[in-house]
């Protein structure tokens, strides 16, 4: 059929009324539900608007069709194709055609009061776009003056919905130059986007400004009773323009193309050049806007905008205020206006609490903490209490309140990030900060204890289903807790008794009910409730604990806080440092009975030292119950917090190296110093627990992990690791691990594998090798007898043996994952006959996805960890048994997943990765290996070997899942770029699918699977311009130079690509010259005569004769302006074909 608008046969469009009507039916069959319409005459209506859009010049024939036509849908394509067809055409229209476009939009759109709203938005969307599209051009100023004088001559007009015209002309002219995610693709360089976004900056978007400031002042004297919804409406629209305004990025160097994504309004400083400071720095406009967010409360709308406005003028920074004495006296200004409106303000709504806590935070994270110390005096203890106030409030609101209401406990987290912000960098804190910052501590346990302690409610029936919740609350409010600690160690000598009387209170508590509950177990279900939420109260006050002694950080060495170490210092003259009382509270004589377990807080001890006792005597009380039978009324969650707390105090602490601090304090040298007894006892104290835990709670795979992790945390150190390896316990534990297959089957994959990494981190000092020769002899031992047992071939699928096999071979992972580097070799040797009958092993279990995977995960990880570290026999080895492994798993699932349903896809899609993982690994050592390599295998030859063979395996649908996608190409990059030689002499089946994965993968749609396949067409075109090339390879790089010019003119290729296709497309001209002449040939034949000069001229721009076709860095640098400038030029004119 042919279509109703043929460009190749018009070069403009005519509107007849026949044609109308056959573009109006079309819309009445697109719109016909599909029973009412077969899909041919779908098609065929669908081709109508296509042809209407790919139609050259179709401005008279749209104008006809939004003038006359009485379908919204149909006006709605004749806008698109307007816009479409100025992004194509703008350089071929004339400055007369354009500003005749211009005025005909404005006009009909002043006209049609009526107009569908998607309609036009699309008219403003195109009037936005040619402001934009002529920012660079030399009419740049009559656009920028239509614009604004249609804005004036809207806002002067009395028919509202006119009015309301003008602020979403603005907002889309603001939304097509600012920097974010809604401004329009063009096909432009990012250049092109920054130099236009420069040139509205510098003139009309202040203009705008002022405009929208005159626009609201006109608000705040109006009655607000008398205003219409549509005035209010009109209200709503330029707060957010000034909301867009105030969240312009006014970055201008370096431009990447994360500018271009939606702004985060708590991160992106506003950074406006000084001209705006005579709007921005003038007192009146923050009143103005507190005094209409005093308005407009009743609008949540409108209140959310004025808290962004408010929020983007707290960061307002340099080169506004560029001084310390700007920054100094505007933040004294905005303090007072803020101050003051909440002076005002006795019952804040919850819109007003949480927007100041975004206001408040932001201000604290902009401007330094000296500057806030630098208030004056009544200012900044006004603003303390203002502080206070509102923290407080937030915690008792979020304490009451649901669940699943997070405006209050968000606004509690930002008011907490404000202290810990203003105060990081105070030395001494006066008396108001401190009772401040103790109020502040007070109420917020307050708000996670029950009743009397607290204000928290108990759990409701309704309550229960929400706290089993995926993430845990340690996580969840991680923020929140890290504030709380800090303030916490601020005023320590307050705050860590308080905490230490609560927890020994709740943990006397606790131990009456259970004494009840154990006396008479009948009665446990009146004293449930209680229990529960004891131990809810337990758990929250592990977890401030926990944060307020330690400083919770990632990757760096853990010390004890200089804060609290200072405050153990002055107060050790006050304190009892018998460590007897530790002896007597760990040591298992010490509690001979459940009555005898002492209490803490009544000792007067360091309350550093008595925090970590109360906790361990929380253990001991744990550990008495469940051996008397209360182990179903404990609460894991509480076990698993102390033993978080264990792991995060055991660091810092436990054997503390003291050549870190200037001064120890006595009683933490002598309860935790190295070699003292105390710290001998609270070491095997903790080995205890761990045993203790993972005896009793393996059911409770949280739990368990939470226990190996404190076993890691605890022997990091040798001196810790050392006093360990001497407990009896940690030799039975391991053991019992090593060859008692009933408990590693007891214990979950994740447990086992995290347990077994943790013995092996155990061994250290002379009894290293013993330790690993009694812990791998008899797993290595388990492991024989059970695949040379003589009934393994038929009853290897019996639930018994498989979960044997399957918690040996986690064991074994776990051995894997481990980087003790000095031990690998002989780890390898270990693992390397396990490594061989793995391999016969996963063709029995070819059928078993689990057992499949746990074997791909053991061959990666002892690829990934121990290949830079082998000798070169035991590489040889390594890379011999994988290869065995691919050919067996290839062999055995060739053809298997052809028809599969989509589990079984993702189920091969994960182990096809953990082979590509495992391929990649063993690359690492031909990266890593600079010593000269006389290897009979090398990693290129297993990884071509790798890719043949598993390449039967993948499919389209396999390819679409990311991770495996990215990891397969990763490999093919590997390959041509390292391997460029070998590819091109592959057998011809494997070489063909290669390059056509590789034409595939540059239309991919995850982001990095195009790039890794343009820079491996790019390391093939670079060989071959060194070498004389084969056949195979010359006909496929001049297949994948059309192919990429096609991609790019047709703009399929993200714009974050186009350096990475100049530089392919570059290295693919200069190894395909001829090629490249005969594509520019047949290029410029597909386009109509009149066009065929400008493409021509393009293309001696392109590759100009000074250019040299060489792949030189100036060369390379050359060209890719070249192309950028030759995209801009060339799209417009192939695009509609």
């Amino acid at each position: 059929t042919t279509p109703l608008f043929n460009p190749l046969n018009k070069t403009t469009c005519i509107m007849d009324a026949e044609k109308l009507l056959e573009l109006e039916k079309a819309a009445v069959d697109l719109m016909s539900p599909p029973y009412a319409i077969t899909e041919e005459a779908r098609k065929k209506a669908e081709r109508v608007f296509l042809g209407l859009k790919g139609t050259p010049m179709p401005y008279s024939a749209c104008r006809t069709v939004l003038e006359n036509s009485h379908s919204d849908y149909v006006q709605y394509q004749a806008a698109s194709a307007i816009l479409e067809a100025v992004m194509r055409e703008w350089p071929l229209l004339v400055v007369e055609e354009k500003e005749k476009l211009w005025r005909f939009i404005v006009h009909f759109l002043t006209s049609r009061a009526d107009l569908a709203n998607y309609v036009r938005e699309q008219l403003l969307h195109v009037l936005a776009l040619m402001t934009k599209r002529a920012s660079l051009d030399p009419c740049k100023s009559v656009f920028f003056s239509f614009f604004l004088d249609a804005v004036h001559k809207l806002l002067g007009m009395e028919n509202i919905k006119m009015r309301l015209l003008s602020s979403f002309l603005v907002s889309a002219v603001l939304s097509e130059f600012s920097s974010s995610s809604s401004s329009s693709y063009m096909g432009l360089s990012f250049d092109f986007h920054l130099k236009s976004k420069k040139v509205f900056e510098a003139g009309e978007l202040l203009k705008v400004l002022n405009l929208t400031v005159r626009v609201l002042q006109q608000y705040c004297s109006v009655e607000w009773s008398a205003l219409s919804h549509h005035d209010l409406s009109l209200f709503t629209s330029f707060l957010k323009i000034l909301s867009q305004i105030l969240q312009w990025n006014f970055q201008h160097t370096n431009v990447r193309p994360w500018l271009f994504a939606s702004p985060d309004t708590l991160s992106s400083p506003f950074k406006p050049p000084k001209s705006f400071s005579p709007v921005l720095l003038d007192p009146c406009f923050l009143q103005m806007l507190l005094r209409l967010l005093l308005r407009a409360l009743e609008r949540e709308e409108a209140v959310l905008e004025l808290v962004l406005c408010l929020t983007q003028l707290a960061s307002l920074s340099s080169p506004l205020l560029s001084t310390d004495s700007e920054q100094q006296t505007y933040l004294l200004e905005f303090i007072s206006g803020i101050l003051d409106y909440l002076s005002k303000r006795s019952d804040l709504s919850q819109q007003e609490v949480y927007g100041f806590s975004c206001v408040l935070r932001r201000l604290s994270a902009t401007f330094p903490s000296q500057h806030f110390s630098h208030l004056p005096p009544s200012q900044l203890q006004l603003l303390i209490h203002t502080l206070t106030r509102l923290t407080c409030l937030s915690a008792q609101r979020a304490a009451v309140i649901a669940r699943d209401s997070l405006d209050y406990p968000e606004s509690l987290e930002h008011f907490l990030e404000v202290w810990v912000n203003i105060l990081g960098g105070a030395e001494s804190l006066p008396d108001a900060v401190c009772v401040g910052l103790l109020e502040v501590f007070h109420a917020y346990v307050q708000s996670k204890l029950c009743a009397p302690r607290g204000w928290r409610s108990l759990a409701g029936e309704g309550e229960e289903e929400l706290l089993d919740v995926e993430e845990a609350d340690s996580e969840a409010y991680a923020d929140q807790l890290c504030s709380v600690g800090f303030i916490a160690r601020l005023v320590p000598a307050r705050t860590l008794p308080l905490l230490l009387n609560l927890l020994d209170k709740c943990t006397s508590d606790v131990l009456h009910v259970l004494s009840v509950v154990h006396l008479e177990p009948s009665a446990i279900g009146l004293h449930l409730k209680q229990l529960e939420s004891l131990f809810e109260d337990v758990y929250w006050l592990l977890l401030v604990c926990g944060y307020s002694l330690c400083d919770i950080v990632q990757g760096e060495e853990v010390l004890i806080p200089t804060q609290l170490m200072q405050f153990s210092i002055q107060n050790q003259s006050n304190t009892f440092m018998d460590t007897s009382v530790v002896g007597a509270l760990l040591r298992e004589e010490g509690c001979g009975s459940i009555g005898e377990i002492p209490s803490i807080s009544s000792l007067n001890l360091d309350p550093i030292v008595a925090l970590v006792l109360a906790v361990c005597r929380l253990c001991v009380v744990e550990k008495a119950y469940v051996k008397a039978g209360l182990l179903e009324v404990w609460s894991p969650q509480v076990c698993e917090t102390s033993v978080w707390f264990l792991s995060s105090v055991v660091e810092p602490y436990l054997m503390l190296n003291e050549t870190s601090y200037e001064q120890v304090s006595l009683p933490l040298a002598t309860t935790f110093g190295k070699g003292t007894e105390a710290s001998k006892w609270l070491t095997l104290f903790v080995v205890e627990k761990v045993a203790f835990n993972l005896s009793v709670w393996y059911g409770e795979e949280r739990v368990s992990l939470a226990t190996i992790k404190l076993l890691c945390n605890l022997v990091k150190s040798p001196e810790r690791a050392r006093v360990a390896i001497m407990s009896d316990t940690l030799w039975s534990l391991m053991r019992q691990f090593s060859s008692d297959k009933q408990l590693a089957c007891c214990l979950s994959p994740a447990v086992q594998r995290e347990l077994m990494s943790g013995l092996v981190q155990c061994g250290v000092g002379e009894k290293k090798q013993l330790f690993y020769a009694e812990l791998l002899q008899p797993l290595y031992q388990r492991f024989v007898n059970l695949v040379q047992r003589g009934d393994f071939a038929q009853s290897f699928q019996e639930t018994g043996v498989q979960r044997s096999t399957l918690a040996t071979l986690e064991a074994l992972c776990g051995l894997a994952q481990t980087s003790c580097i000095d031990s690998i070799p002989d780890f390898f040797s270990f693992l390397l006959p396990v490594l061989q009958t793995s391999t016969h092993l996963i063709q029995l279990y070819c059928n078993d996805s689990e057992v499949t995977s746990v074997i791909l995960q053991l061959f990666s990880l002892v690829a990934e960890n121990y290949v830079i570290f082998l000798n070169e026999t035991q590489t040889v080895q390594l890379y011999q048994v994988s290869l065995d492994l691919i050919c067996t798993y290839a062999r055995c699932n060739t053809g298997k997943y052809s028809q599969a349903a989509l589990l079984a896809e993702e189920e091969q899609c994960e182990d096809l990765l953990l082979v590509m993982r495992l391929l990649s690994s063993l690359t690492s050592r031909d990266l890593f290996d600079f010593t000269e390599d006389s290897t009979s295998l090398h990693p290129a030859d297993v990884v071509i070997a790798g890719v043949h063979t598993i390449l039967p395996l993948m499919n389209e649908e396999l390819l679409k899942y990311p991770s495996l996608s990215r990891e397969f190409y990763t490999l093919l990059q590997y390959m041509c770029r390292f391997l460029p030689e070998k590819i091109a002499v592959l057998p011809d089946r494997l070489y063909q699918s290669c390059v056509c994965l590789l034409e595939r993968g540059l239309e991919n749609c995850n982001p990095s699977v195009p790039k890794l396949c343009l820079e491996s067409v790019e390391s093939l075109a670079c060989h071959c311009f060194k070498t004389s090339p084969t056949e195979n390879l010359s006909c496929s790089l001049k297949h994948f130079l059309k192919v990429l010019f096609e991609l790019m003119l047709k703009s399929c290729l993200d714009m974050d690509l186009t350096q990475t296709a100049a530089c392919t497309t570059f290295a693919l001209i200069c190894c395909q010259k001829e090629c490249y002449a005969s594509l520019v040939d047949e290029l410029v034949g597909r386009v109509g005569g009149h066009l065929q000069p400008t493409l021509i001229t393009a293309f001696g721009h392109l590759t100009p004769p000074s250019l040299t076709l060489d792949l030189s860095r100036a060369s390379r640098a050359q060209f890719r302006k070249n192309l950028e400038e030759f995209l801009q030029t060339v799209k417009g004119l192939l695009c509609f074909r």
